[in-house]
């Protein structure tokens, strides 16, 4: 037997902006799941891949530091940026992947990493106009995955906008082993 396998491909090197929502509805466990999977995340990303994080509710707050390798450092940095933060205040879905599309390197494939549980409660909040906004930021170049944090996240609306924004929605269930939940975003 000689299997038709696929041709290994070279990948290329992306700008991941993942995105944790900061929202009210996030507070308490769902923003500590959020938070261990985006340091999750970023420890298991090819190391030629570069990665920032964005903390969104009305507004965003950005790591410090813009674009860093992946890697164990920057997971650390991660993991210290996202433990200094109040999270309260409405959440506009839409503005955060708009703010998001304008920082990777416009010379990389980019993809947008929204860990949330889909309740946007500012800016669009109808799911087909979030859509709809999330396809006028997006490009060819750039996809958007959502990770719906807990149970009862709004499915729909992350949905919506993993098709506005070319990508796919992943979920993350409770009790999932955060290693493999890291790797399927990854490869999404």
């Amino acid at each position: 037997l000689r299997p038709k396998l696929p041709t290994w491909g070279d990948g290329k090197p992306r700008d991941y902006v993942l995105i944790v929502d900061t929202g009210r509805s996030m507070f308490g466990e769902r923003f500590k799941r959020a938070g261990r999977l985006a340091v999750q995340i970023t420890e298991e990303m090819d190391r030629r891949d570069r990665v920032t994080v964005l903390a969104c509710d009305l507004s965003c707050k950005r790591m410090p530091g813009g674009m860093k390798p992946a890697g164990s450092p920057t997971a650390h940095d991660v993991d210290a940026f996202l433990a200094g933060l109040t999270i309260d205040g409405a959440s506009d879905l839409a503005g955060a992947v708009r703010e998001a599309m304008t920082l990777p390197d416009p010379s990389r494939d980019a993809r947008v990493v929204l860990l949330s549980d889909g309740v946007a409660s500012a800016g669009y909040r109808n799911p087909s106009h979030v859509s709809h906004e999330v396809a006028s930021v997006s490009d060819a170049r750039s996809s958007v995955v959502t990770v719906p944090i807990g149970s009862d996240a709004d499915t729909t609306t992350l949905g919506e906008v993993a098709r506005g924004g070319g990508g796919a929605m992943v979920p993350y269930a409770p009790g999932e082993p955060l290693e493999a939940a890291a790797l399927e975003v990854l490869a999404a």
